[in-house]
């Protein structure tokens, strides 16, 4: 582990490791890690200053859109009761995406613990979400895409 220094993708890549993440780079430079058939997410760091840790989560299922409001329902639920992480669900052609995200400051300095402690977290309680969500709706593997 080092001393708080500035967060970066070479960082990144290298706490992702140490936590045994599953990840590929796109064509962005961002890293796709998945778990299981249902929680996709994405890490980078972005800003002026690329001092920003952003993570998003993917619920994969796609809903149809006519259920857009329970799943809004669902995530502002989630929202007043979770600090983390914030939850929102969206309409997308004839379907619903249901996604997480976490947004960090990171101007200070970190320490390679604190990336991995944000990671395991972002990780660990976007899977929680999901896992109430599929709890909510258990025909969710008819929505899943197909591959």
């Amino acid at each position: 582990m080092t001393n708080a220094g500035p967060i970066d993708m070479a960082r990144l890549r290298d706490a992702l490791d140490s936590i045994g993440t599953r990840y590929r780079v796109d064509d962005d430079g961002e890293f796709i890690g998945w778990w299981g058939d249902t929680l996709v997410m994405g890490f980078m760091v972005v800003g002026s200053q690329a001092d920003i840790l952003q993570i998003w989560g993917g619920w994969t299922p796609r809903p149809p859109v006519e259920l857009l409001g329970r799943f809004v329902e669902v995530c502002n639920t989630w929202n007043a009761e979770k600090r983390w992480p914030k939850v929102y669900a969206i309409a997308d052609d004839d379907a619903v995406r249901v996604r997480a995200e976490l947004n960090v400051d990171c101007e200070g300095g970190v320490t390679d613990a604190w990336i991995v402690q944000q990671l395991t977290c972002a990780v660990g309680t976007t899977g929680q979400f999901c896992s109430e969500v599929e709890e909510l709706y258990p025909e969710y593997p008819a929505w899943l895409p197909e591959t």
